[in-house]
Parts: C-alpha cells; sequence; structure tokens
C-alpha cells in the first residue's frame, strides 16, 4: 500500500512537470480567439519621462528603470502568445493591423539601500506613476489610456516596482485589446 501512495506521488509529480513544460499552466489565454483580434502587432514605444521631469537624482535610475518597465511589458505580451509581433522598433509597414503603446513616466521615487540602512522606516516607500496611450497605428486614433501608480517598500520590493508596473500595462494592452474584439470565446 506504502508503494502505491509512494507511486501515485511521483505520477502527480511527473504529471505536474509534463504540464509545466508543455505551457498548459502558462497559457492564461487559451481561450481568446486570436482571430478575432483588432490588432494583429503591438509596438512598444520608447516609454519617455514627462516635460516636467521626475524628483529622481540620478537620471540613470530614471533610464534604468524605464527600460525594466518596458522589458517587463514586452515580456509578458509575447509570452501571451496573442500576437505575430511585439517589438519596441518603429511601425512595420503593415500598420493597418498594429497596436502602438506610448508610455509616459510621470512621478518616481527609489529609495536606496543606504537611505534605507540609515533612516530605516522613516526612509518612506519607493513609488511610480506611468501614463500609457494606446494608439491605432493606422489612424493615429486613441483607442484607450491609463494612468498605472505602484508603491513599495523594502529592497526586494523596490527591484520588483519597476517590473510589476510594466506587467500592469500589458495586462491592460491585453484586456483592452481582447475586450475591443468580442475574442474571447465561451
Amino acid at each position: 500500500m506504502k508503494n502505491i501512495v509512494l507511486s501515485m506521488k511521483y505520477l502527480a509529480i511527473l504529471g505536474t512537470l509534463l504540464c509545466f513544460l508543455t505551457g498548459c499552466y502558462n497559457n492564461r489565454y487559451a481561450n481568446v480567439s486570436k482571430s478575432r483580434l483588432k490588432y494583429k502587432n503591438i509596438v512598444v514605444s520608447k516609454f519617455a519621462v514627462a516635460r516636467d521631469g521626475v524628483a529622481e537624482d540620478d537620471p540613470r535610475n530614471v533610464e534604468k528603470h524605464l527600460r525594466t518597465t518596458q522589458a517587463a511589458c514586452i515580456s509578458l505580451l509575447e509570452d501571451s502568445r496573442l500576437f505575430e509581433d511585439v517589438t519596441n522598433k518603429a511601425l512595420p509597414y503593415n500598420a493597418d493591423f498594429t497596436l502602438v503603446v506610448q508610455g509616459e513616466l510621470t512621478e518616481m521615487r527609489i529609495v536606496g539601500n543606504a537611505t534605507r540602512v540609515w533612516l530605516m522606516a522613516t526612509a518612506g516607500n519607493s513609488g511610480m506613476t506611468m501614463h500609457i496611450r494606446l494608439v491605432d497605428g493606422r489612424t493615429g486614433s486613441l483607442v484607450a489610456q491609463q494612468q498605472f501608480r505602484g508603491s513599495a517598500s523594502g529592497n526586494i520590493a523596490d527591484k520588483d516596482l519597476t517590473k510589476m508596473i510594466g506587467q500592469q500595462i500589458a495586462e491592460f494592452i491585453i484586456q483592452t485589446t481582447t475586450q475591443q474584439a468580442g475574442a474571447y470565446t465561451r
């Protein structure tokens, strides 16, 4: 009896591992009909800093965090397997089925390690706000826009803040494109 229980555990672990490797857990969008999507291509334009700037001491930090946010957004969009092309390059030759993502950083405060060591809890939270516009690649008309705001406290959370915002932006893009087309199948 003990051997049967042990064998069942190994079988369950093996099944879970195979399912993970084949991607059946990873495809959250399996019930989305790609043929009904209006946009086949997503162009994530280079995220920029607002004209007024942000209150971050080192401009290199701002650029690094913007790149991390953009990379996280693109990565999740690619992993969804909903779109033929996801890029941060210029518009493709066929802009008819292209959604352009424009991002602007309006607020940012990253509390560094040294500040946390010296000031501890009084150092406050890190925070980031992005304004995102989704624009039709052919007409240039605004499809949707939204502001994303996140905050974090602690060193590990600070590092994940920019990735979290990028993932929220990608989810917004997916939600907007699938709802707009009525692409979910039941």
